[in-house]
């Protein structure tokens, strides 16, 4: 552990259930959406560059989260 508190590491094939969790979790955060199951949700990170964003958009995902170059963007399964 480092001196702050905390530490830092690769994350393994371990890991994807506690992270598929974390992930449902930041969906469900905004009251304002429905909430969703962990098994009925898609994600992707997108450069905003990249002209597929636009299709991705199209197809139904919506931006959850933005970073300097990117975007998260989400499409919630439910009735597909």
């Amino acid at each position: 552990m480092s001196e702050g508190g905390y530490s830092l590491r690769i994350a393994t094939a371990d890991d994807a259930d506690f992270l598929t969790d974390m992930l449902v979790a930041a969906v469900n955060w905004d009251p304002a959406r429905e909430a969703v199951s962990r098994d009925r949700v898609l994600c992707l990170s997108v450069e905003r560059a990249n002209r597929a964003r636009r299709l991705y958009a199209a197809e139904g995902f919506t931006t959850v989260g933005s970073g300097p170059d990117s975007d998260t963007m989400i499409m919630v399964l439910s009735g597909r």
